[in-house]
């Protein structure tokens, strides 16, 4: 590792690879082929089988703005924290190795964070996705652009940036730094990427949604490794940790705000069965009693009697077996959701994307 360098660049880029040489060139040129020049790259390298090291190592021979970091560790979260160490910019900004950034995101990101001393500044997110036949497809996200220039503000608009995804992933985002060591926080002493990203934004003051600067996050499939459990109890902790934010500001009883969380946890769940449904090691009876499992889950049936009758239908094919508990339809409704546009999206991403990369 070598941190050449001496100046202090507005914004560290901290890129977390393992095994990334069929995206990595392009993640690296999406960072260091910005229209902005104020950026220090910091590429974490984890253990890998392939050229991911060798081809960080010949960038930055070539671009003093790159670092490169070597790491021990294949958990995502702990390279994000390794890069951080050596990360010297006033905003700081996590990536993973299959996704880019939009031409001049990060110039905007870091002009709004400036003009408006902002805690956090948030693009508009890009999630592109291959199908079956090996067509790409995108779906934007992100919460309305505006700033919001006082907690109270923020708080205001919360339930849109939770159905924005605001909370769902780390990536992407340009945090104060400042902020980050005030709270002491570190990606991999947290349960999850949503508890990161609660805590972050829980008495964050100054915010904003920047609508012309766009990450693009790219999806990946979810290793049968994986138990479909871990990633039920993952969505469970998230919904949990975004309740438990809205009572610490006085807003456990906001309708906007609870909606949003309701809605964005039957998403996740959609995701999860989508997820167990597309596997093949399993049986259909045990497919069907996970499913099963799932949507007769406390949080899954409080979530279903929030939102009958204000937003549900919206969900797709998939909410009316599941307020109906039909693991039966379920999971048949699983296997034709991509003909009608799955909703579930949005939410699968904290949860499949960690699993996949780790």
């Amino acid at each position: 590792m070598a941190i050449r360098a001496s100046q202090r660049p507005s914004v560290s880029v901290v890129l977390a690879a393992r095994d990334a040489e069929a995206t990595l060139s392009r993640a690296l040129e999406s960072v260091l082929g910005q229209a902005f020049d104020a950026v220090q790259l910091v590429a974490v390298v984890m253990p890998s089988r392939d050229r991911t090291l060798s081809i960080c190592e010949h960038a930055a021979e070539r671009n003093v703005r790159l670092d490169v970091v070597e790491a021990d560790t294949l958990d995502t979260l702990a390279a994000f924290d390794a890069g951080l160490e050596v990360a010297r910019g006033s905003y700081v900004l996590f990536m993973r190795q299959e996704d880019w950034l939009g031409p001049r995101a990060l110039e905007r990101l870091v002009d709004a964070a400036a003009r408006d001393g902002l805690d956090a500044a948030l693009p508009q997110r890009s999630c592109d996705s291959l199908d079956a036949h090996g067509e790409r497809h995108s779906r934007m996200e992100g919460a309305p652009g505006g700033v919001y220039r006082s907690e109270s503000a923020f708080r205001a608009h919360a339930h849109e940036f939770v159905e924005g995804g605001a909370f769902d992933e780390l990536t992407g985002k340009l945090f104060s730094r400042t902020r980050i060591d005030d709270l002491a926080l570190r990606a991999g002493l947290k349960r999850d990427e949503t508890d990161y990203l609660a805590t972050f934004f829980e008495d964050a003051e100054r915010v904003a949604s920047v609508e012309n600067a766009v990450y693009h996050a790219a999806g990946l499939p979810v290793p049968e490794t994986v138990l479909d459990r871990e990633l039920f109890e993952r969505c469970e902790r998230a919904y949990m940790r975004l309740r438990e934010m809205a009572r610490s500001w006085g807003m456990g009883s906001d309708e906007q705000l609870a909606l949003a969380i309701h809605r964005s946890h039957l998403l996740r769940i959609i995701s999860c069965i989508e997820e167990v449904c597309a596997r093949r090691n399993i049986s259909s009876i045990e497919r069907c009693a996970r499913v099963r499992d799932m949507i007769e889950a406390p949080s899954t049936r409080e979530a279903v009697t929030a939102l009958r009758g204000v937003g549900g239908r919206d969900l797709g094919i998939m909410y009316g077996p599941i307020a109906r508990k039909n693991a039966l339809i379920c999971c048949l409704s699983a296997r034709f959701a991509p003909l009608f546009g799955s909703k579930a999206g949005r939410s699968s991403s904290t949860s499949h994307r960690d699993a996949a990369v780790a």
